[in-house]
């Protein structure tokens, strides 16, 4: 993926595309309230005919299948009992589901009825053909911007026809159907309107949306909604903390909310994080219990509910190893016919659970780039890759084994054809894009409730291999990121007030002054050891609200630079962790410690002036990668130098200036290469 500075389109083009997203609501909320257009191709991806046909096939079925499974409550309970213990998001899950259902020896009865509205994510493999990534269960979103997309492409197609020729894989390819916001409004309407029926009520359904406080994605939410109000559907929006005072119990296990009255369906758009449930203003001896509570509550009544938390267990990583690892006939007990077994079988894909001996097959018998280390908790991420899993499953302690899972590793087909993508209303011509496909299903009470036996609707996701992801049309995990601009900080202290008096309190030591002075230095660490500007631009964000939510912990002034650097630290330490690139990673083996950094920081006074004694062309190429962090390949591309002379003419440059330093000064190294300290030679202007 490259950035360019001349167009590769019109921006004309660009120009109204993005429009076209923003005015049909294909966007994500900024912090001050405005929106911003989500990543979107010129052009979509293409696959082939006969996949797709078969993934229209096998999804509903899978749907049947989880739908069954999380009905099973015995056997969801006997399966991921291990799992609760070594996860404790997943032991709450587990308590929820006690709460609602009860145990062996004492089961309970719940009224609630099932919704499900499920995405079952798939990649095209190479060679073994599409197979399952994930099951999703809980706030399974993007539906909406999935039908935008065609939308937008067709708009493409039809205003600018020679660009959308120019950039589209495929000029044969048929588009394929996308009605996902009318299949999935029309299963949440007749569900609540089944509910409401059994009440014996006249008019519409009502409908709560279970959502996060602050949430970006809420543009996605509303084209929803906007569909269930065209129905005459009456919808309502709130929080768990909100919902812990507005809900009550009416007649025959009726949900009540207040000041709206009964509710016929409640749809999550929170709870798959532990975050979710974190109330720190009710000052609960019990972590998360209150909130947790809400959702119990909810079930404990006849109200159609996506999703319940059977089905948020049944959708979860382990369940998906479990099933693959059983035998296509064992499949049957949940309802499926044989041939409807064996096709589930055929999309399933390879995952296996970590033991002992399990890691020293790995290590003496397995091909290690056929496989992927998969985190089972909730949230996903976190996978390790090829070699680097050997060190990652030494690491692991026994009690760990259950929170992670080997999976068959899938080589998607890339790209035949480069395209344009547009992000943040800039162009990027992409080359090695491959994609993931998601399909929508949607069951009421185990049947299929859309007009296509339980398909709803497609979603394709796209990314690079190795890189930052780049899509159709924003999805799951990858939004743009929150950039730190001057209304980050009122909008947190608006989030904690509590912070904002201490604040005031303690001027010498307000977020505003500690990130004043110290940020370009920080971002100027993080390029040092992060090579991705994007991620890059993410630590900081993260590192900034770590910095407004526990400066107080700074009692003494002096200590706040090497404090902020330790944080940083430790965000680069978690970011390799997650990448599987740091398994042994720890904060000896990146170059800050407080009793070095005052020596590089003399040392730095000094640069500045060394560069600038350089000749021009190479002054200028060191200000900008080593001071600016301006990427290599970028400053290549910009001025025109091949990637491989410009790397060369940078190490001979770095070489001058460790000379320039040498000259002056007598420095001092440890075991791994870095100054710790220097002494000043005679005649040193410096």
């Amino acid at each position: 993926m490259k950035n360019v500075n001349t167009p590769l389109i019109d921006t004309q083009v660009t120009d109204e595309a993005l429009q076209w997203a923003i005015m049909h609501g294909v966007a994500i909320k900024n912090p001050d309230g405005t929106a911003r257009h989500c990543p979107f191709s010129i052009a979509p991806m293409t696959m082939k005919r006969r996949v797709y046909e078969h993934l229209l096939k096998v999804t509903p079925i899978l749907t049947k299948l989880i739908s069954a499974v999380s009905e099973d409550h015995a056997f969801l309970r006997a399966s991921l009992s291990n799992m609760s213990k070594a996860d404790p998001f997943f032991g709450r899950l587990l308590w929820m589901h006690e709460q609602i259902h009860g145990t062996e020896e004492a089961p309970k009865a719940s009224v609630r009825q099932p919704l499900l509205l499920m995405r079952t994510d798939y990649m095209d493999d190479r060679q073994q053909g599409a197979k399952v990534i994930e099951f999703n269960g809980i706030a399974a979103g993007m539906g909406p911007f999935g039908q935008r997309a065609n939308q937008l492409h067709d708009f493409m197609r039809r205003q600018w026809p020679k660009t959308y020729q120019q950039w589209i894989e495929s000029p044969t390819a048929v588009p394929a159907d996308n009605q996902c916001l009318e299949q999935l409004a029309n299963a949440i309407a007749t569900s609540g309107q089944k509910v409401r029926d059994e009440f014996g009520e006249e008019g519409k359904p009502t409908f709560l949306m279970v959502v996060q406080k602050n949430e970006d994605n809420v543009y996605d939410q509303h084209l929803l909604e906007v569909a269930l109000q065209a129905r005459g559907i009456r919808t309502v929006r709130r929080t768990f903390h909100q919902l812990s005072t507005q809900l009550s119990s009416g007649d025959n296990q009726r949900l009540m909310l207040e000041n709206v009255g009964a509710l016929d369906v409640v749809y999550l758009r929170a709870g798959y994080q532990f975050s979710d449930y974190f109330a720190p203003e009710l000052m609960e001896p019990n972590c998360c219990a209150t909130l947790s509570q809400i959702r119990v509550f909810i079930e404990q009544h006849n109200v159609a509910v996506n999703a319940t938390v059977s089905q948020q267990l049944a959708t979860s990583k382990t369940m998906q190893m479990l099933l693959t690892m059983m035998e296509t006939q064992a499949l049957t007990q949940w309802g499926l016919t044989n041939d409807e077994a064996v096709l589930v079988n055929s999309v399933l894909a390879d995952m296996l659970p970590i033991s002992l001996e399990r890691i020293e097959w790995f290590e003496t018998d397995a091909v290690k780039q056929d496989w992927v280390l998969k985190n089972q908790g909730e949230g996903g991420g976190h996978c390790v890759f090829g070699e680097d899993i050997s060190g990652k499953l030494q690491s692991l302690k026994p009690e760990d084994y259950d929170a992670w899972a080997l999976m068959q590793r899938l080589y998607p087909h890339e790209r035949e054809r480069p395209t344009v993508a547009v992000r943040n209303g800039e162009q990027t011509q992409v080359d090695d894009l491959v994609s993931e496909i998601g399909l929508f299903t949607a069951f009421f009470n185990g049947k299929p409730v859309t007009d296509l036996g339980g398909y709803a609707a497609t979603l394709f996701e796209a990314n690079q291999p190795k890189k930052t992801k780049v899509v159709f049309i924003a999805v799951k995990e990858y939004w743009i990121p929150l950039r730190l601009s001057t209304d980050i900080l009122p909008r947190l202290k608006q989030q904690k007030p509590r912070f904002s008096r201490l604040l005031l309190l303690r001027k010498t030591m307000t977020i505003e002054t500690v990130w004043g002075e110290y940020q370009s230095s920080v971002k100027a660490f993080l390029h040092a050891k992060v090579s991705n500007p994007d991620d890059v631009d993410d630590l900081l964000q993260d590192i900034v609200l770590k910095t407004y939510l526990h400066l107080e912990e700074v009692r003494d002034n002096t200590k706040v630079k090497s404090w902020l650097f330790q944080v940083a630290n430790n965000a680069i330490i978690d970011f390799y962790r997650q990448k599987g690139k740091g398994k042994n990673l720890t904060q000896d083996d990146l170059w800050f410690e407080s009793e070095k950094d005052d020596v590089r920081e003399e040392l730095s006074e000094c640069l500045l002036p060394f560069i600038q004694a350089l000749p021009q062309d190479d002054a200028e190429m060191l200000t900008a990668i080593e001071l600016h962090g301006q990427s290599q390949k970028e400053y290549a591309e910009k001025h025109g130098i091949n990637y491989s002379t410009l790397k060369s003419r940078l190490q001979k440059s770095r070489t001058k200036i460790n000379s320039l330093f040498n000259e002056c000064c007598e420095l001092k190294l440890d075991k791994n290469g870095s100054v710790i300290d220097y002494e000043e030679r005679k005649d040193c202007g410096c």
